[in-house]
């Protein structure tokens, strides 16, 4: 596995160290520390209203490299109404697999935001970063929280890793995915 840094140069003594030494030692290496994890926060509310229907979200997706391991993590806050609930799933760039997903939050039929009832839900999907997952919603002002980690490995295509939600049943109470969830996307290989 091939991390984005370069091995750190030998220095030799007597060695003069010039710029362009320098900025491949400190500066390229920098950069690729922080190019190496990108977060993207959500900047407004999304809400969806009366539908089951998955649709992309508008703000919650990351550029993937072709032939490249990531991590990602989305930590999702939501509400609306706990009848209508809330489901999620991945798209990838063409031939990109997910073969680790973990899903963590409240389950479908958890109507309380107590601290107990917030992490009922917590299963491994193997490979199916496509395949919704339901998870309960409080009420439209107690955010309920979810958390995802995917582990991605893309082909021989660059793209998107996207999120793709909707009301797990039809309510007429807008779903409602709140700004400030975010998504941390890492490359670790």
């Amino acid at each position: 596995m091939m991390l984005p840094l370069a091995t750190p140069r030998t220095w030799v003594v007597g060695e003069v160290v010039t710029a362009a030494l320098m900025n491949a030692e400190v500066r390229d290496q920098m950069n690729a520390l922080r190019n190496a994890e990108e977060i993207i926060l959500k900047p407004s509310d999304e809400p969806l209203t009366s539908s089951t229907t998955m649709q992309n979200d508008n703000h919650l997706l990351a550029s993937l490299a072709a032939n490249a391991l990531y991590k990602l993590t989305a930590h999702i806050a939501v509400t609306g109404s706990a009848s209508g609930d809330f489901k999620m799933a991945w798209t990838l760039p063409s031939g990109a697999t997910a073969p680790s997903r973990f899903c963590r939050g409240p389950s479908v039929s958890t109507t309380g935001s107590t601290a107990d009832s917030t992490l009922t839900r917590l299963s491994f999907v193997s490979g199916g970063h496509a395949v919704q997952v339901n998870y309960g919603v409080f009420n439209t002002s107690d955010p309920a929280f979810v958390e995802e980690i995917l582990y991605i490995d893309t082909a021989a295509t660059a793209g998107t890793a996207q999120l793709t939600w909707a009301q797990n049943a039809s309510s007429a109470t807008a779903t409602t995915v709140v700004a400030g969830s975010f998504i941390e996307c890492r490359r670790i290989g």
